[in-house]
């Protein structure tokens, strides 16, 4: 397999979710980034039922969006990395993702409590828990 691709499709995503840390804000730059690396990983896998579940994925996140559950950037990254992703593997990434969210929960209450500041106010960087499950979702595609 491409681990090179692997590798760097993980240095991707770690940036976009320290970005999304940072910013709350991914940047349109870093989904290319992140489309063109996971398009060399295409030629392994039947795309057939990818397709239509990155279909159903922005459908329902463009709804969520609409009504400001979430942004558009989070929609993007979760579009892309859904046409890799077997959908067999959904149901366990939700586990890893609610996983990645108390996480990153903890995280930011602990940044909070120890520098005094205050980041929760500004939402959740949901870039953080949706590119660690879509690591192991990609890694468990590979497998």
């Amino acid at each position: 397999m491409n681990w090179a691709a692997i590798a760097l499709v993980a240095v991707i995503l770690m940036s976009i979710g320290i970005g999304d840390w940072r910013c709350r804000k991914i940047p349109n730059k870093s989904i290319l980034y992140l489309a063109i690396t996971l398009c060399s990983l295409l030629f392994f896998f039947d795309l057939s039922v990818q397709v239509f579940s990155a279909g159903m994925c922005f459908l329902i996140g463009f709804a969520l969006w609409m009504m400001k559950f979430v942004g558009a950037g989070d929609i993007k990254l979760v579009t892309a990395l859904s046409i890799i992703i077997e959908p067999k593997l959904l149901s366990s990434l939700l586990v890893v993702f609610a996983a990645a969210i108390v996480f990153t929960l903890l995280m930011m209450w602990l940044s909070d409590r120890f520098r005094k500041t205050n980041q929760l106010s500004s939402g959740v960087p949901m870039a953080v828990p949706i590119s660690i499950a879509g690591f192991f979702g990609i890694v468990g595609t590979m497998y």
